[in-house]
C-alpha cells in the first residue's frame, strides 16, 4: 500500500472518531445540569476527557495499549478495524464501558486503565 493510501485512511478513522468525542456532551447520556458544569473553561477538560475514553475504549476493543492507539501508528489493517468499530458505536456506550471497567481519565488527560490505577 502507498503512502498516500494509508494517509486517507488514517485521515478515514477521524471522520469516525472525531465526532464521537467532539459530540459526547449531546449523544452521551448526559443530563442539563451535567453539560452546564462544563460549560465555558471547562469545556476543553470535557472534550479532552470524552477523547481520552474514546481512544481508551477502542484500544481494548482492538487489544491494544493505549500508547498504540492512535490512527497516525496504525497499519491499513488496524485503520479498517477502527473504522468498522467506531461506525457502530455511540459515546453514551462508551461511557457506560468507562463506569462498567473502571476506566479513568486522571492528570491533564492521560489516558489510564483499570490496570494501571
Amino acid at each position: 500500500m502507498t503512502a498516500s493510501k494509508l494517509f486517507r485512511l488514517r485521515a478515514e478513522v477521524h471522520v469516525y472518531l472525531d465526532p464521537i468525542w467532539r459530540e459526547a456532551a449531546q449523544t452521551g447520556g448526559y443530563t442539563r445540569r451535567e453539560i452546564r458544569k462544563y460549560a465555558g473553561p471547562a469545556a476543553y477538560y470535557f472534550e479532552q476527557s470524552a477523547r481520552c475514553r474514546v481512544y481508551g475504549w477502542l484500544a481494548e476493543q482492538m487489544l491494544l495499549t493505549v500508547d498504540e492507539c492512535h490512527a497516525a501508528k496504525f497499519t491499513a489493517a488496524q485503520c479498517r478495524q477502527a473504522i468498522d468499530l467506531l461506525a457502530g458505536v455511540t459515546f453514551a456506550e462508551i461511557r457506560q464501558w468507562a463506569a462498567r471497567t473502571g476506566f479513568k481519565v486522571r492528570r491533564r488527560y492521560d489516558l489510564v486503565s483499570r490496570d494501571a490505577a
